[in-house]
């Protein structure tokens, strides 16, 4: 049921938008009604598929789970016996025809899906009433409206009856808010007083089955849409067509929002490349196997169809035959009735005496009762040719639902095949996703695995790098100790310069005093006399200090 719930809301939601967007161009739609200038005018809207197709499908929304009861028994149809009297033969032929009508009926009905038992939504409809009450309801409408019988006819009528009034989305939408059936004057009315019994109170789920779709997501979605119908302006003509509001549920014409997709496609799709994920896929994969069983079921149906219909027309053969020797029967009861009343006047005139001198009074009764069961006969011959001509229009209108049916199976097969095509495409693209997936995740792999060797290589090099920097501190601080002895050397280097260029000038000038005194020490000499100053005294002193300098440098 999910799929059908799927199918339900896709289908509503493209046929409420297409009546919106239509709704744009005209202001009022109105349907049913023929000849008439409103008609004239508004001719693209007369017999609007659209409206017929949304109708259906809120229709089948309604019905969609609904609970029915058990389904009665078929009569059956059993052939009438061979009796050796005429007038058997035409008293048991009313009751024969009857039951053949009876049974031409329900065995169109069962193949048509249009079962004895049809769905009644009307309970329904009378709970969205009670959850939102309103001053006019519009089930007082539908039940003045005499030729409408079964519940299904009823619903349809309040359906068009809401839309024109649009009221239609409030009804579902308090009917979804409120779980209760009664309203809150019968809840009072029910406290008030203690002394009558407990009313059961009905929610929505006693009228539908758990898989439903207004117990589920779909239907506030659904609901959520036929709000949008409150701007457009419906106009039904119902009293010309309501002998056809008691018929089965229609199909649902899928193959209106199948060709809208086929023309998106087509206007779209050559210069776009459709992505479908998997999701899509087996939605379309379930939607291929939901098409295929509805076609083996209109499959089935079109075959139980047409041999029901050899079986008919067997049955109405055999009841032309029976009713031509009936009115060969008939004729000579109409020749033996002309000649008993010539009898009856000559009798009349003189009747004669019998033997033992009685009349012939008991003799006359009899034809007088044969006369009235010709009579009866008569009347129960034109009855029978009135349920004949009955049976060949039942015939005639299971001929054209067949034909409908074998238009409808070729739309379906059509559908099929766009709907298998499709699959076909979207199977050559999930293969050619799944190899370009393939080769995705074999890139996949093996960029992994080089990733693996690039990390140890990059680790092997940190390793080096760490090494690497551990060798270039140790050789920074030989290099700043290299730096300081350097700069130790360079230091003392300078002090020993200075220290040089010191001793030199006092070379200088210990040289410039040796010959200062070379050469004045003779004057001296000659001038002065020293009281106590020894040669060899001055010639050490100056060899001790000339050494000294030596030794130092």
């Amino acid at each position: 049921m999910d799929i059908e719930r799927i199918n339900l809301l896709s289908i509503a939601r493209y046929l409420i938008r297409e009546v919106v967007r239509k709704m744009d161009a005209k202001q009022q739609i109105v349907l049913g009604k023929e000849n008439s200038e409103s008609n004239q005018v508004e001719s693209d809207f007369r017999e609007e598929p659209t409206i017929q197709a949304l109708l259906t499908v809120i229709e089948h929304c309604l019905c969609h789970g609904l609970r029915t009861d058990l389904p009665t028994q078929d009569i059956t149809y059993q052939n009438m016996t061979e009796t050796t009297s005429p007038l058997e033969v035409i008293r048991n032929s009313a009751s024969a025809l009857r039951r053949a009508k009876d049974q031409v009926i329900q065995t169109a009905n069962s193949l048509l899906a249009v079962s004895r038992a049809l769905p009644n939504p009307w309970p329904v409809v009378l709970h969205m009433e009670q959850c939102h009450p309103v001053a006019d309801k519009l089930s007082a409408h539908v039940l003045s409206l005499s030729e409408v019988r079964t519940g299904l006819g009823k619903s349809r009528v309040w359906i068009r009856y809401a839309l024109m009034y649009k009221e239609l989305g409030a009804y579902l939408q308090h009917m979804l808010d409120s779980d209760f059936k009664l309203t809150d004057s019968k809840c009072s009315s029910s406290s008030d007083s203690p002394s009558s019994p407990n009313v059961s109170i009905l929610t929505r789920h006693s009228f539908y089955h758990p898989g439903a779709l207004l117990l589920n997501n779909e239907g506030v979605v659904f609901v959520g849409l036929l709000v949008g119908l409150a701007a457009v302006d419906f106009c039904f003509i119902l009293k010309d067509k309501l002998d056809e509001f008691d018929s089965g549920l229609d199909t649902i014409p899928y193959h209106i929002c199948i060709e809208a997709h086929k023309e998106s496609k087509t206007e779209y799709g050559d210069n776009r490349e459709i992505a479908v994920s998997t999701d899509e896929r087996t939605s379309f994969l379930k939607q291929n196997k939901y098409l295929e069983n509805e076609n083996r079921k209109l499959l089935r149906r079109l075959q139980d169809a047409s041999a029901a219909h050899t079986r008919l027309s067997e049955s109405v053969n055999n009841l032309s035959k029976e009713l031509g020797s009936i009115k060969l029967e008939n004729q000579g009861f109409k020749i033996m009735l002309a000649h008993l009343k010539k009898n009856n006047s000559l009798t009349v005139n003189g009747p004669p005496k019998s033997v033992n001198g009685k009349s012939n009074s008991s003799i006359l009764g009899q034809p007088l009762d044969l006369e009235n069961e010709l009579k009866q006969a008569l009347n129960q011959v034109d009855e029978k040719t009135v349920l004949v001509d009955s049976l060949r229009g039942e015939i005639n209108e299971l001929q054209s639902r067949s034909v409908q049916l074998m238009r409808q199976l070729s739309s379906r097969e059509k559908s099929l095949d766009e709907k298998q095509l499709l699959i076909r495409q979207l199977e050559g693209k999930s293969k050619g996703m799944s190899n370009i997936m393939e080769q995705m995740r074999e890139r996949v792999s093996s960029l992994t695995n080089e990733k693996t060797s690039s990390e140890r290589v990059i680790g092997q090099l940190r390793m080096q790098l760490k090494e690497l920097q551990a060798r270039v501190t140790k050789q920074d601080g030989v290099i700043q100790s290299q730096k300081d002895i350097c700069n130790q050397l360079e230091s003392r280097l300078s002090d020993q310069s200075d220290e040089l260029t010191r001793l030199r000038a006092t070379e200088t000038k210990i040289n410039t005093y040796q010959t200062r005194q070379t050469t004045f020490v003779p004057i001296r000499m000659l001038k002065f006399v020293p009281k106590a100053m020894p040669k060899l005294g001055c010639s050490r002193g100056i060899a001790t200090s000339s050494a000294a300098t030596k030794s130092y440098m």
